[in-house]
């Protein structure tokens, strides 16, 4: 996850009372999303592509160019990526406007609880669990916003899948 961002999020969170709700901020989610399609298109895209392909990105590139793009939509989300050595690079990311809030809750609690639905979710924890167990909260925190957002976007991208059967001429 976003190792650097994550002190800031916990100071900010450790300040919170009992019963007091915070919003992430959008440039934190921002980076978390764009984390998730930097695994999904630059990692997971570039490798699909040369194993369907059986070459390498850069063979791929026509004569007298330097690289290539594509431009992929789905549904609400467009990505531009440019092809560079032998991976591609995102040179535009989706937008989205995921709102994720925090909440100190006053009972006890063992584990976070998220609530939420469509783009609007609460994450809430008990204020024993966050004096208790700082680390061990955090990381929960940091995979549940990674995990809301990723269910979000791919929820979005979901388009039906069709089989076209082959020829079966004689």
């Amino acid at each position: 996850m976003l190792a650097k961002e994550l002190p800031t999020l916990t100071t900010r969170i450790n300040s919170l009372k009992e019963g007091e709700e915070w919003e992430i901020p959008k440039p934190f989610l921002e980076k978390v999303i764009n984390k998730i399609f930097d695994e999904l298109y630059e990692e997971w895209l570039s490798g699909e592509i040369v194993r369907s392909y059986a070459c390498p990105l850069n063979k791929l590139i026509r004569i007298g160019k330097k690289s290539f793009t594509l431009k992929i939509n789905f549904n609400s989300y467009a990505v531009h990526l440019t092809s560079q050595k032998e991976k591609l690079k995102i040179e535009e990311y989706p937008k989205s406007d995921i709102k994720i809030k925090v909440k100190v809750a006053k009972e006890a609690r063992w584990d976070l609880e998220v609530h939420g639905k469509e783009k609007e979710y609460l994450i809430q924890m008990g204020s024993d669990l966050r004096e208790r167990e700082k680390e061990f909260m955090f990381l929960r925190l940091a995979d549940s916003i990674s995990e809301i957002c990723a269910s979000i976007l791919f929820k979005n991208m979901a388009m039906p899948c069709y089989y076209l059967p082959a020829a079966r001429s004689e």
